[in-house]
């Protein structure tokens, strides 16, 4: 696996420090918020909800069939609600796909993808493109392979600053 050294200014190292302080904000109470999940009649409005209740910085479950969306939506409120720090490490949640495809805009610098993330002044546009194209690199070189009695993935993280 490749790594970089990232070396921060005194003011991207404030920037960066704020950043993994985040701490989740309920907007609403729990049980409304899951209780719209629950109701939800596709992947996609799931990952809307998860994104306008601010649970993560992005979010794409598309390729999800709609009870595991919703287990995952789930899973991802009551660690929220129980463990309001996590926010600070919760960049994206979603397909392997989705992934690829944020970090791709990441590594083409794309404005809206690097707000989204709030990496603006944290590090420069070449060191986030850097970051972003190892990740493309070292996560679409991943092979799953399911076998007979092994537990299925439910879910795999990868910490790339986030």
């Amino acid at each position: 696996m490749i790594q970089r050294q990232i070396t921060f200014t005194r003011q991207q190292y404030d920037n960066f420090r704020r950043r993994s302080t985040r701490v989740f904000s309920p907007i609403r109470p729990q049980a409304s918020l899951l209780a719209e999940v629950n109701a939800a009649k596709t992947s996609s409005q799931i990952a809307s909800i998860v994104l306008n209740n601010r649970l993560c910085d992005d979010c794409d479950m598309a390729d999800f069939d709609l009870s595991f969306a919703r287990s995952l939506a789930t899973a991802l409120i009551l660690v929220s609600y129980k463990f309001p720090k996590i926010r600070a490490k919760l960049g994206y949640v979603g397909s392997k796909k989705g992934f690829l495809s944020a970090l791709q805009k990441l590594a083409l610098a794309d404005r809206s993808a690097i707000r989204r993330y709030e990496l603006t002044n944290v590090c420069s546009d070449r060191c986030i493109a850097e970051i972003a194209a190892d990740g493309i690199i070292m996560i679409d070189q991943t092979n799953y392979s399911r076998k007979v009695g092994a537990s299925n993935i439910l879910a795999q993280a990868f910490s790339l600053h986030s």
